[in-house]
């Protein structure tokens, strides 16, 4: 009798999720049918299906412990590798402008609230929700990031830089820069 396949213990996920992160990292395809995958894991994987949460804790972990992303494609049954180039920048360049929209919509709500009518103990809590809205709505706006672009930024931005960003739309020069 054949001896089982042993399928190395990744964290602590399933056996399934081992599986996909296994054959993910293994293979030299870059696009991955639903059909591959639900013969890695023998759980079909397309949306919605039993083994969709197993691909994408998969993808998550591949993406954070090994920077590799992985992307589904609209409206057919694969998945994708994409390149650490042009394709992963528009990746964050998509969630950046999703991230602007969610905030400048979930600000907009806020407005809505009429804070008298509001319990004392949780007027507080709004309040300072309320302001992180407005500040994320500011920081990840298509302006903000304009004028930090014009700036030269690094990998790392410096705070000062940033808020003058988000205030002025120009930031100036920091530490005699």
């Amino acid at each position: 009798m054949d001896e089982p396949k042993r399928v190395p213990q990744i964290g602590r996920y399933g056996v399934c999720t081992n599986s996909i992160i296994q054959y993910l990292l293994e293979t030299p395809l870059n696009e991955v049918t639903d059909a591959q995958l639900e013969a890695v894991c023998h759980r079909p994987t397309g949306v919605g299906q039993a083994g969709y949460s197993n691909l994408q804790t998969a993808l998550q972990h591949i993406e954070t412990e090994h920077g590799i992303i992985w992307q589904r494609i609209s409206g057919k049954r694969h998945i994708r590798r994409l390149d650490k180039g042009t394709e992963s920048e528009a990746v964050v360049h998509a969630g950046r402008k999703s991230i602007a929209r969610k905030t400048r919509r979930t600000t907009r709500q806020a407005m809505c609230v009429d804070i008298d009518k509001l319990p004392e103990d949780r007027r507080a809590d709004f309040l300072a929700t309320k302001s992180q809205l407005a500040v994320l709505a500011l920081c990840a706006s298509s302006n903000t990031t304009k004028a930090l672009a014009a700036t030269g930024t690094t990998l790392t931005t410096d705070p000062k830089r940033l808020l003058a960003a988000m205030v002025n739309g120009k930031p100036q020069p920091t530490n005699g820069e």
